[in-house]
């Protein structure tokens, strides 16, 4: 007699519910990686948007509690008493007092040159620039090289204002250590790469004829052009050519025979 287990209602039940867990678990992954990295991203933009308004507040806090002066074409030159690095930002100019006693001249004009050249508005693309692509290394260098060039344009413009060169490279040395900085709005006079903005100074200047002098590439670059593309020219080129891969060819197989000879007759000897 075959014995048969019957099944009641309720552990079907129990039966159909374990099942649909174990299929539940098996659909869900325990760990996402896109989740993660998404997750890292915005923890990164909102990390550098942070450290941008807190150097925001910074700066307006400085602007707020400064003296005021009013210069040309509506720059407002700010004196302060704490020891920070000149800076410029928008169509301000912010000093400390002990630099302005010193060297007022050709730090403003360092900074009037960023103004004028509208550089503040570089720095705002790259940030945010960088707000968004915090993690590629080409935001970075992109910034860098930006502040590079910002600082190359300005020394050129307080040299020919008749600043002394000497003058101004030691000024730079001096004001390069022991100060505070905006890095991520402002052009501060102390910027890096001091090496390089030295070199950029001393560094003479080609004319605008020697420059004319390469402009001779362009027309021979086209008169080869235009021969080449020519059809009894390139057939003449080809056959030439030919000739010399043949002539090559049988001089490679004429030295090969005469090795081989040359290697029987020693060993026949």
């Amino acid at each position: 007699e075959v014995h048969q287990t019957l099944l009641n209602l309720e552990q079907l039940l129990l039966l159909y519910s374990d099942d649909d867990a174990i299929v539940e678990v098996r659909r869900s992954p325990a760990f996402s990686w896109i989740k993660f990295t998404l997750i890292l991203y915005l923890l990164g933009v909102v990390f550098f948007f942070f450290r941008n308004l807190y150097s925001f507040v910074r700066m307006w806090i400085l602007l707020k509690h400064s003296e005021k002066e009013k210069l040309d074409n509506g720059i407002i030159l700010i004196t302060h008493h704490k020891k920070i690095a000149p800076f410029s930002w928008l169509k301000y100019i912010i000093i400390s007092e002990d630099d302005r006693n010193e060297s007022e001249k050709e730090i403003i004009a360092h900074e009037l040159a960023h103004i004028n050249k509208r550089h503040w508005l570089d720095l705002l693309l790259s940030e945010i620039t960088i707000l968004f692509h915090w993690f590629n290394p080409a935001a970075w260098l992109l910034k860098q090289e930006l502040q590079n060039i910002h600082e190359y344009e300005a020394d050129e413009s307080v040299i020919n204002q008749g600043v002394d060169a000497k003058q101004y490279q030691l000024l730079l040395i001096k004001k390069a250590v022991g100060s505070v900085r905006f890095n991520s709005l402002a052009n501060s006079f102390n910027h890096s790469k001091l090496k390089k903005r030295i070199t950029m100074m001393l560094k003479e200047k080609s004319s605008p004829w020697a420059r004319l002098k390469y402009l001779y590439v362009l027309p021979l670059a086209a008169i080869a052009i235009t021969a080449f593309a020519r059809p009894e020219v390139s057939n003449k080129l080809s056959e030439i050519s030919q000739v010399k891969v043949s002539d090559f060819s049988l001089n490679m197989e004429e030295n090969l025979v005469n090795n081989s000879d040359s290697a029987i007759v020693k060993k026949g000897s």
